[in-house]
């Protein structure tokens, strides 16, 4: 019977190692700057809306360490418009023109 509980406790005890590793891992560089951009957005989109230039949006955010392309962070920008249409629309918040 000690055989067994033996048995037991080893894959628990495994499985206890892989959930503590698992926590332990952290998001990967690009990872982080999706994550701190999405964070950000609602302050950049705020910022453009008061007409703040791409160009100093840019010096802000990498003098911050979220260093982006203009070309990525139109990218972003479009996309996350785009999915802020998606949710609003399909939640019925969008009315027609």
């Amino acid at each position: 019977m000690n055989m067994h509980d033996n048995e037991n406790d080893e894959p628990t005890q495994d499985v206890n190692k892989l959930i503590e590793g698992l926590k332990r891992l952290k998001a990967r560089p690009k990872q982080e700057r999706d994550q701190l951009f999405k964070q950000l957005l609602p302050a950049i989109l705020d910022a453009q809306e008061r007409e703040v230039s791409q160009k100093d949006l840019l010096e802000f955010l990498k003098s911050s360490g979220l260093k982006l392309s203009p070309n990525t962070f139109r990218a972003k920008i479009e996309a996350a418009k785009l999915e802020l249409l998606q949710i609003n629309s399909a939640s019925g918040l969008v009315q027609a023109a």
